[in-house]
């Protein structure tokens, strides 16, 4: 990912959807959600939108959703949805307090999903080894890496 063009800057939206398509494009049990259906989490969580998740998760049976999300329109955190063992992880590189608004919006995005039931999917953190971004301008690439070892990704060619 690193070699990619990264290096001092912060992915963008388009960069933050457009790799992991071509990480998974092939594979048909990888969803992968455009960050701008959400929009951006910010202090008072008003620009979330969770509205056309109901239809977007309807008939999901893939068995990873990866869902980048955009913290005050500067940062990334993302949420991993394992439909085959109803975990919900999520992950903010840097260890922020956006790590509280990410798991209310996995909590409401798991009341989208098409078999849900109260108590069925866990909202937990994700565990790696990818250790605490120190730097203000990878989270992107924390965030894309992060998608390759959730769900598996050989890596790009």
């Amino acid at each position: 990912m690193v070699d990619y063009g990264f290096k001092f800057k912060t992915p963008t939206a388009r960069t933050i959807s457009s790799l992991p398509a071509k990480l998974f494009g092939p594979r048909s049990n990888v969803m992968i959600v455009d960050p701008g259906l959400i929009g951006s989490i910010e202090n008072n969580d008003s620009l979330i939108n969770t509205s056309v998740f109901p239809e977007g998760f309807a008939g999901a049976t893939k068995e990873k959703i990866l869902i980048p999300v955009c913290c005050s329109k500067k940062r990334w955190c993302c949420i991993m949805l394992d439909l085959e063992t109803t975990d919900i992880c999520i992950y903010d590189p840097m260890g922020s307090s956006y790590i509280i608004r990410v798991r209310a919006l996995a909590e409401k995005l798991a009341t989208c999903l098409p078999d849900y039931t109260p108590r069925k999917y866990r909202v937990q953190p994700y565990q790696s080894d990818l250790g605490v971004q120190v730097d203000s301008y990878n989270c992107g690439v924390y965030v894309l890496v992060a998608f390759e070892l959730f769900a598996g990704a050989a890596g790009l060619p």
